[in-house]
């Protein structure tokens, strides 16, 4: 299921900001996963910088599904360690961490990459959609064997996106 397909992503398992384990919130706007603590510190911070929610009770868009399966908390924590933001013990300077330079670059191309991925058709899995679109071309047509375990669930989502429904449920508000 697709919890299963989020929490397999290296690094889910624990919050991207303080390490707690069994993370049940996201900010999708960096597709990693945060503990409740954290997730309030996010709110706080405004969707103009993270926009929350929960991973088992909101709707989510189509792309907010990639955004998760595509970014991740091992990602997203070595982006920060190459730009010397890791995560340290003071909540300021976490937080303060989202309201970088460094970030926006991270969240605005998380974004184009999901806009490309989302335009490309059926999800086929993380190491297809950072394939150069020549080669993922040849890779499409050799057939089922070289889909990941998540395209079928992802194929459902792209037919109802295709369809003109951009929600995966009701969109929460």
């Amino acid at each position: 299921n697709c919890l299963r397909l989020l929490y397999g992503i290296e690094g889910n398992l624990r919050c991207i900001d303080c390490d707690a384990t069994n993370p049940q919130w996201a900010t999708l706007t960096y597709g990693a996963l945060l503990c409740i603590d954290c997730s309030g510190r996010h709110r706080q911070m405004g969707v103009q910088v993270s926009v929350v929610r929960s991973i088992t009770m909101d709707s989510w868009k189509h792309s907010d599904v990639l955004a998760m399966l595509e970014g991740g908390n091992k990602q997203l924590g070595d982006f920060f360690a190459r730009h010397a933001l890791s995560t340290n013990s003071n909540d300021e300077i976490t937080v303060n961490r989202y309201k970088t330079n460094a970030a926006k670059f991270y969240k605005k191309n998380l974004c184009i990459h999901v806009s490309k991925v989302s335009d490309a058709g059926v999800y086929m899995g993380r190491e297809l959609s950072r394939q150069p679109q020549q080669k993922r071309r040849r890779k499409n047509h050799k057939g089922a064997e070289d889909k990941n375990e998540c395209s079928l669930e992802c194929q459902s989502l792209h037919q109802k996106n295709a369809k003109g429904n951009n929600n995966v449920g009701a969109e929460v508000r």
